[in-house]
């Protein structure tokens, strides 16, 4: 039967038990009323909390009629919308060709094997016999960006976890010692690295892939990363094993404002459907369109053999040229600090996870680590962070004054409580420091 969509009219209802029944006999389709299910307002909650409360605010999906609260949303909306509507659900199944696909298993053999008979097809109907050289390979990436009106589908052995398939530096828990198993640019350690300028990572103790556990990048020909910063802000680091060069582009992060305003007026519609583009790296944009728009673009040429280091709050993107085998972890020196509460707050206006608790992790660095340098770098964020939750903690009392007993639902929005943060049922941070629950 015909889902009745009644979230539009509920706004105006205060009491869903002291209801009219002949406003709601009104409301819907003849012989809905006679269907309890579709009467039930009790059962209708946020598909992304699981709160039934504050009914006023429930929106349906016109398209899968779920209902969602619209500060549970990303970003909140600030009024309930008119006229169709589609939730993040529905969008991102309609947009799947815009993403990654699962693909299919190889040998590292097999798949050089390959990248090699698809660049020699491919460059040779362009009329280049030979090898093509990475900036040939760069002409004719971005010409298919910019120009192509068909997909090329290439391969991209990406997030490899290094814990499981092997790293391409000496490891300890595999017997390895000396020289290069010790060495702090040994991406095995470098997220850990203690001393003077030692890297804040080491006080997680959760091994996090991508971020304390380096992850291995198989790269074929026109295989790219999309533009994005790193969770969290992090510094990070890449390392080219062996292969064919790395092209990369990146943006300082004193124009990362610049940048993104010039990706949402190239891409209006894209950001009106999907706010949240920029964090799926799935979208590639031309430097050339960026230093139109006095966005400054810097390129490098990773060769074999060396490594590439991204700052915090810089935007990178680019592509492989060929075939090669990469490695790449994140590191976070203590001004790292500088950058991961303005991380924290996009991750909250997003309504995204973040990688892990900035509270929990910036008072284990004042209880343990015992750096000049750290202290002298973490200061003003305790200071920043203890005067805000003060303050959140007054407000919230205050608050709290103004709420009425309600019935609880039968759903259970938010995470509990026990040796984990909870996590907040609306903006998906962890609260480390106080929480509230009913």
């Amino acid at each position: 039967e015909e889902k009745v969509k009644v979230q539009s009219k509920v706004e105006m209802i205060s009491d869903v038990n002291g209801m009219d029944m002949d406003f709601i006999d009104h409301m819907l389709p003849k012989g809905a009323a006679d269907n309890e299910e579709s009467l039930n307002l009790d059962e209708v909650f946020c598909e992304l909390c699981g709160g039934g409360a504050h009914e006023d605010q429930i929106i349906l999906c016109d398209k899968c009629d779920k209902g969602f609260h619209t500060f549970c949303l990303a970003p909140p909306l600030e009024s309930i919308p008119t006229g169709d509507w589609c939730c993040p659900h529905c969008i991102t199944s309609a947009t799947d060709d815009l993403a990654f696909t699962e693909g299919s298993d190889f040998t590292v053999e097999e798949f050089q094997k390959m990248d090699k008979q698809f660049q020699t097809t491919w460059f040779s109907s362009k009329g280049i016999a030979n090898k093509p050289t990475w900036w040939e390979v760069e002409d004719e990436f971005w010409d298919i960006v910019e120009n192509s009106d068909e997909p090329c589908e290439v391969f991209y052995g990406a997030d490899l976890d290094s814990g499981k398939l092997g790293s391409g530096f000496p490891h300890e828990r595999h017997g390895f010692t000396g020289q290069y198993a010790e060495s702090p640019w040994n991406l095995n350690n470098l997220p850990k690295l203690g001393g003077k300028y030692c890297s804040m990572l080491r006080h997680v103790t959760d091994n996090i892939n991508g971020v304390i556990v380096p992850w291995v990048y198989m790269g074929m020909t026109f295989s790219s990363f999309c533009w994005h910063v790193e969770d969290h802000m992090f510094y990070s680091i890449n390392y080219n094993h062996v292969g064919n060069p790395k092209v990369w582009y990146g943006v300082p992060s004193n124009s990362a404002l610049a940048f993104e305003d010039v990706f949402r007026n190239y891409m209006p519609e894209q950001f009106k459907l999907q706010p949240d583009l920029l964090f799926q790296l799935v979208t590639m944009l031309s430097p050339r369109i960026l230093k139109s728009a006095s966005v400054p673009v810097y390129r490098a040429v990773q060769e074999e053999g060396s490594f590439v280091i991204t700052f915090p709050r810089a935007y990178h993107g680019g592509f492989n040229s060929g075939f090669n085998c990469a490695e790449a972890v994140n590191f976070a020196p203590a001004d790292w600090f500088d950058y991961d509460q303005d991380s924290i707050e996009r991750y909250r206006e997003y309504r995204r996870n973040p990688v892990l608790s900035h509270e929990a992790l910036l008072c284990k660095v004042c209880e343990v680590d015992e750096s000049p340098v750290t202290a002298a770098s973490i200061h003003v964020h305790l200071k920043e962070m203890i005067l805000k939750e003060a303050a959140l903690r007054q407000d919230g009392l205050l608050y709290a004054k103004t709420f009425k007993k309600v019935s609880c639902t039968s759903c259970n929005p938010g995470s509990g409580f026990g040796d984990d943060d909870a996590e907040c049922s609306i903006c998906k941070q962890y609260m480390h420091l106080s929480a509230c629950t009913c």
